[in-house]
């Protein structure tokens, strides 16, 4: 457990009640090590990330973690790239009840996007007083790794995979990117598959968000289109993420969003997001252990749905024109878990 900064350990909070909803009856159980990271901890320590949490992560492979704020690049270099985790993934859905802010109601997409090269390896160096020089990597392996991922997940869901990237000006990096996911589509004649360059790409998924399934990109690129993707579904309070290295079985699970401290404290950020953090975790969890881990993450996104499909609008969270803070968004979702749990309904993600 990484509470993180700002209204991180508020919504980690209210994301543990909810994965004590589920684990009970379900026969499922945690045991949480927590260790305090970013910036309140580099403040403390003079690490952002420090020793213990490395050493806790190395030894327990899965973490759910609360947004931090400006020391996310050290996030991303001790533990995304020290772990080898390489596949980033972002689903968004969205419902009819919040369109708007969702462009539409019936969006449900993953990004899937390349976590360890391209610029986010922070290579910059000074050319000059007044110039600098940032370098970035694409290697066949890794973008093999991610295109075996994108198209193996799509072959789980609607079987179609779009990628985005800029091949005609970088004809040798993106151009290597395009060429493998161009090469292993042969093998994955089941999934359709499409190439758009990615300012294209960003004009169709605002325009046509539910024709979309599963979308990968490299590094850069899936960091700007899975924030678009998400406000496009109705807001980064409502996305959560995925940091995996499914042969190693280490997942890292967060916000997408930020750790917004101008609210902290204040009990009115969407815990959604966190909260969709931990069925990813229970998913992830379920391709190695089993189907009870699958129910409860199917219950959490059904619990979640049912939440928004059929509260008052005074109900909702307040990003989506409701009055609910914090507490009363899980409390919620807690409810609907019970009303699930009490009919004996049998969820399947």
């Amino acid at each position: 457990m990484f509470p993180g900064d700002g209204i991180g350990p508020e919504i980690v909070a209210e994301s543990l009640r909810v994965l004590d909803a589920v684990s009970g009856s379900k026969g499922i159980g945690f045991r949480l090590h927590y260790c305090e990271i970013g910036d309140a901890a580099r403040k403390r320590t003079g690490e952002a990330v420090p020793l213990q949490a490395l050493e806790l992560f190395r030894r327990h492979k899965l973490a759910l973690k609360g947004p931090v704020g400006e020391s996310v690049g050290d996030f991303v270099s001790k533990l995304r790239i020290g772990f080898d985790l390489y596949a980033n993934v972002r689903p968004v859905i969205s419902y009819p009840r919040i369109s708007p802010p969702a462009l539409r109601g019936d969006i449900d997409l993953v990004v899937v996007r390349e976590n360890l090269e391209d610029v986010y390896i922070s290579k910059e160096s000074q050319i000059d007083a007044g110039t600098w020089k940032l370098e970035g990597v694409f290697s066949r392996r890794e973008c093999e790794r991610i295109a075996r991922y994108s198209f193996d997940l799509a072959r789980g869901r609607r079987k179609r995979l779009a990628i985005g990237h800029k091949s005609n000006i970088l004809r040798k990096t993106h151009g290597l990117f395009a060429e493998v996911f161009g090469d292993m589509s042969k093998a994955y004649t089941d999934v359709i598959f499409e190439s758009y360059y990615a300012d294209s790409l960003s004009a169709h998924l605002v325009r046509r968000p539910a024709d979309f399934d599963v979308i990968a990109c490299p590094n850069l690129i899936g960091d700007i289109l899975s924030d678009l993707a998400a406000e496009v579904g109705g807001g980064l309070g409502l996305a959560g993420s995925a940091n995996v290295n499914p042969e190693a079985g280490m997942g890292l699970f967060e916000p997408t969003h930020g750790s917004a401290p101008d609210i902290a404290e204040k009990k009115i950020a969407d815990p959604i997001s966190q909260i969709r953090c931990t069925a990813l975790m229970l998913r992830f969890l379920s391709e190695e252990v089993g189907d009870s881990y699958s129910t409860a993450a199917a219950t959490i996104e059904e619990a979640i749905s049912r939440y928004i499909s059929n509260s008052s609008v005074g109900n909702l969270p307040i990003h989506l024109g409701g009055r609910a803070g914090t507490t009363q968004v899980a409390d919620s979702i807690i409810s609907e878990i019970r009303r699930i749990q009490e009919n004996g309904e049998h969820l399947h993600s």
